[in-house]
């Protein structure tokens, strides 16, 4: 052991001086991904080496990894990657420049990687009790001529023999300790893992699922066995295993599994007959629905692919209704894993790509079942089993205005339209339109986001999670003139292009038709995408926030009346949650390709989601 410590000292010594090599401090770095995990940390980077020449992994602190793009000489041109890089779609919308003295230990690549085993920790064996013999039978022995002058009589009918079943008392195991150890050892890792989710299903083991018996597997062993009232070992006979698997099996009482080979699609997989209707075919998915009261549903995915047809399926199946928004969705070159849950649903499902054949599996369960869902998910996934033959469709593809997809709805949003970032934190201003009716409101794309402060007029939205925006707008202080020019940055399609629009109109009044000086009133063709989008003006700095169309009265105001909240309205919202904005008094005019330039740079999409 004292060898093995030294070895460990002199190796960090080794790979500490590596790393010493270089000094960052100084340059800046596009930071695309943070992992709580160094393992982890270290195999996303390895993945997306094979993406980008420049991958690096590093200690952030607090427990926290961070993989970086980088070095660079100057934050000009870590700005300038990062701008590529998310407008490309390469890097998620929510990377940013960091600086290199941010950075501490870098974990990956490493100049020297020596793995050495963990002891597994020492379990004491218990003492073997003793075990007093019983007491002799006496015998007594007939004298030998008693025996042979004896008559026998006509034996009389026999009573009928009654079986006595004796159930041994639970504090006599069926194995000792050290029998129960060597059984143990016979046991597949898989089994040792079945177990240890059976004790974590009986509500005693805690740790990972590794088929490892350490501490915390045996302590749960012992608390189990005291819930039962057997002897407290720490090491499950095996009578024991057997009586803990029943327990955890119970719960799939009624669900009726059966191993079924689906040639047409090539997939082999244990089917819950008892709550699923026969199955339907509808390429690229075959679908389970529920045969009775209870909300759940089985997808099983088969069908010709490449990776760009996966990725639209993936992008495709996250729209679906069955896929809630919020979760922990994964996609890699090879596959993708789906886990989301909100207040009816959980769904869990991956599918994987190999030989051109994408093949897979969603289950879609009741979120107050949790217990069971666990237990159907892992009889299903881990049946799972690919065979020759995959379902004849052709390549994905689903139109723009769909609403069902092979008979699953489609999730739509409540409403789609645009904001602006205000500061480096990723806070989003834009005009009020319901979003206390909203279950999730989301900004640019993935991310999610919550309501700081409304006041009927315009809403300042927060991220959930810590969002960097490329460049936030500069507002414009001075009083415009009326009439002049102005262009609306938005998002006038839902979203649908993928990047913000720019609409020319003009500013006619600083007051709408009622002499409300809090509406300014424009002549500018614009569609729903469009409210909540900058208002900017010639010099591309941001003038105002466009609202929704106002009703006035039972008219119908022409399509290019719109109305606008100026300067005023917009300090006062600000001022309110302590934000100071980039101003200017300077009308100054720049270019409209830069402007549209920067209008992609600050507008986001926002969504609102029942």
């Amino acid at each position: 052991m004292v060898f093995r410590f030294l070895l460990v000292i002199l190796l960090s010594a080794v790979v500490s001086t590596g790393h010493a090599q270089e000094d960052i401090r100084g340059t800046s770095w596009v930071q695309i991904e943070a992992r709580p995990s160094k393992t982890r940390a270290s195999d996303r980077a390895e993945q997306l080496e094979a993406q980008f020449e420049n991958v690096r992994a590093f200690y952030l602190g607090s427990g926290w990894y961070g993989i970086a793009l980088g070095p660079y000489e100057t934050r000009n041109q870590a700005t300038t990657v990062l701008r590529n890089l998310r407008r490309a779609g390469s890097i998620p919308g929510d990377s940013f420049v960091a600086a290199g003295n941010a950075f501490r230990e870098q974990i990956w690549p490493i100049a020297v990687s020596v793995e050495i085993p963990e002891d597994e920790p020492a379990v004491e064996e218990p003492t073997a009790q003793a075990v007093e013999a019983p007491a002799p039978v006496e015998t007594q022995t007939l004298p030998e001529a008693e025996t042979t002058t004896v008559v026998v009589e006509p034996a009389p009918e026999p009573e009928p023999e009654i079986e006595i079943v004796i159930e041994l008392p639970k504090e006599e195991p069926d194995e000792t300790p050290q029998q129960a150890r060597a059984s143990e050892r016979k046991l597949s890792d898989q089994e040792k893992r079945d177990l240890q989710r059976a004790l974590k299903f009986a509500g005693h083991y805690t740790g990972r699922i590794d088929g490892k018996y350490g501490k915390g597997t045996r302590r749960s062993m012992g608390l189990w066995q005291r819930q039962k009232s057997y002897k407290v070992t720490g090491v499950l006979t095996k009578r024991q295993r057997a009586e803990a698997m029943a327990d955890y099996d119970e719960i799939l009482d009624g669900l009726t599994f059966a191993n079924r080979a689906i040639e047409s699609a090539g997939i082999e997989v244990k089917i819950p007959e008892g709550i699923f209707e026969p199955e339907v075919f509808d390429a690229p998915f075959i679908r389970f629905e529920p045969s009775g009261d209870l909300n759940a549903k089985l997808i099983l995915i088969s069908q010709k692919a490449d990776r760009d047809t996966m990725e639209v399926l993936y992008e495709v199946l996250k729209t679906l209704e069955i896929v809630p928004v919020v979760g922990r969705h994964r996609l890699t070159r090879d596959g993708f894993r789906i886990d989301g849950q909100n207040s009816r649903f959980h769904t869990t499902g991956f599918a994987d790509l190999r030989s051109g054949q994408l093949k897979g599996a969603l289950l879609v369960w009741p979120t107050i079942d949790k217990a069971r869902r666990e237990r159907v998910e892992l009889e299903i996934f881990r049946s799972f089993k690919r065979t020759s033959g995959v379902l004849d469709t052709d390549a994905f593809s689903v139109e723009d205005d769909a609403v069902v997809l092979s008979g699953l709805p489609i999730r739509q949003p409540k409403f789609v339209q645009s904001g602006m970032f205000v500061d480096r934190k990723g806070h989003v201003l834009t005009a009020e339109r319901g979003f206390g009716g909203c279950s999730r409101i989301g900004i640019g794309g993935e991310a999610e986001a919550e309501v700081l402060q409304s006041n009927g007029l315009l809403t300042v939205l927060k991220p959930v999670r810590a969002v960097s925006p490329i460049d936030i707008p500069t507002f414009q202080k001075t009083a415009p003139a009326t009439p002049s020019p102005i262009m609306v940055g938005g998002f006038s399609y839902g979203g649908l292009l993928g990047a913000p629009t720019l609409t020319f109109g003009q500013l006619r009044e600083t007051k709408d038709l009622t002499g409300d000086e809090n509406r300014a009133r424009l002549e500018i063709e614009t569609l729903e995408g469009d409210i909540g989008g900058p208002v900017f003006d010639r010099g591309g700095a941001v003038m105002g926030v466009l609202l929704p169309p106002s009703q006035n009265g039972n008219r119908q105001l022409p399509s290019t009346v719109q109305f606008a909240a100026l300067w005023p309205q917009v300090t006062d919202m600000l001022s309110a949650v302590k934000m100071k904005p980039a101003v200017t008094e300077t009308l100054a005019y720049m270019h409209p390709e830069d402007v549209s330039s920067l209008a992609q740079d600050t507008t986001v999409v926002v969504t609102c989601w029942e």
